[in-house]
């Protein structure tokens, strides 16, 4: 029987209610919650969702991002129905892709010079200058950008904005587990030692994950052998 790639977060809910024994559904909500933010913390640091936007710069030259937004990878305006790039982020290993299919592009992709420090860094092109508040989720133009379309490429926390969240199914285990564990940590009923029976078991399904996503080379292999062998007692 074939089964699905991606799954939903409610089946992952539903999974653990189901190996808790847990008949009552009060806490759903809650528990989605805190699969969305485990979800998004292992897309922060562990993998990548890249996303698309384009909205409307307001009457003080700025953008407000989407609430999913992680840092940006492209930043382009739209003249004479033509989206021309502004900059691209250096700092992200991905190139910048080009796969949307509304808008048009005009390349020119040679990364402009960059400008001041900290807070006064600016991106400078002949199309413009902007600066991207990571914190705030909010692109600053400097000119007169106001009702500018703008084009943004991004990476994405990987929880959509609206409509179901979907998520690998080899992520299940690694998911139920971090429930269990943030729900008995939150409670304060809960004896200390099964709190971090809970978290040792969420650490361990995240391991095995990785293990699985990224299986150890033969040259690891043997480099693991080789140093076993070398930290055996001596005689």
């Amino acid at each position: 029987m074939d089964t699905n790639a991606l799954v939903t977060l409610d089946y992952v809910i539903k999974s653990y209610l189901n190996r808790r024994g847990i008949s009552s559904s009060a806490d759903y909500d809650r528990y989605k919650q805190i699969l969305i933010e485990g979800f998004t913390d292992l897309n922060l640091f562990h993998t990548t969702y890249y996303s698309e936007y384009i909205g409307k710069v307001n009457a003080v030259n700025q953008l407000a991002l989407p609430v999913d937004f992680v840092d940006w990878i492209r930043v382009a305006v739209e003249v004479d129905g033509q989206y021309w790039d502004l900059d691209y982020n250096r700092d992200i290993v991905s190139e910048p892709s080009n796969t949307a299919t509304t808008p048009v592009f005009i390349n020119h992709l040679t990364p402009p010079p960059i400008v001041g420090n900290g807070y006064t860094r600016l991106r400078r092109n002949k199309m413009g200058e902007f600066k991207v508040n990571k914190e705030k989720r909010v692109i600053t133009f400097v000119g007169d950008y106001k009702n500018y379309s703008i084009y943004v490429n991004y990476v994405s926390s990987g929880i959509p904005l609206s409509g179901k969240a979907y998520v690998p199914r080899e992520l299940v285990t690694v998911l139920r587990n971090y429930l269990d564990w943030q729900v008995k940590y939150n409670d304060d009923s809960v004896p200390i030692i099964k709190i971090q029976l809970a978290e040792q078991a969420y650490g361990d399904s995240l391991i095995q994950y990785y293990d699985s996503v990224e299986p150890m080379s033969m040259k690891e292999l043997l480099n693991a052998l080789m140093i076993n062998t070398q930290q055996g007692i001596k005689r």
